[in-house]
């Protein structure tokens, strides 16, 4: 369901090279680049404020490790606690919307 704003996410940062991988439900961004970490964090966290400006998610990024000039973040967008998933019903505050 949150995979349409991974994609998103992943096409907003097109001058780095990413990839993205699930391990044990986190998704793992390893991204090659010749700037500093904390340019790089900087630079995705500032994408994904812009995808989830328009709505009520949030995110979290945690850097994990750099080796060899990649970068690897743990990534994930967070929904609200009060509705964790669509249960169909076109609800007016759907996490889908």
């Amino acid at each position: 369901m949150l995979d349409s704003y991974y994609s998103q996410f992943i096409q907003t940062l097109p001058h780095y090279s990413i990839k993205m991988k699930a391990i044990g439900g986190y998704y793992f961004l390893y991204v090659r680049s010749n700037e500093n970490e904390t340019k790089t964090k900087e630079s995705i966290q500032s994408a994904a404020s812009d995808i989830t400006k328009q709505t009520l998610l949030t995110f979290e990024c945690e850097s994990v490790r750099t080796v060899n000039g990649i970068h690897v973040f743990r990534f994930r967008f967070l929904v609200p606690r009060e509705k964790m998933f669509c249960c169909g019903n076109e609800c007016p505050n759907c996490i889908r919307f």
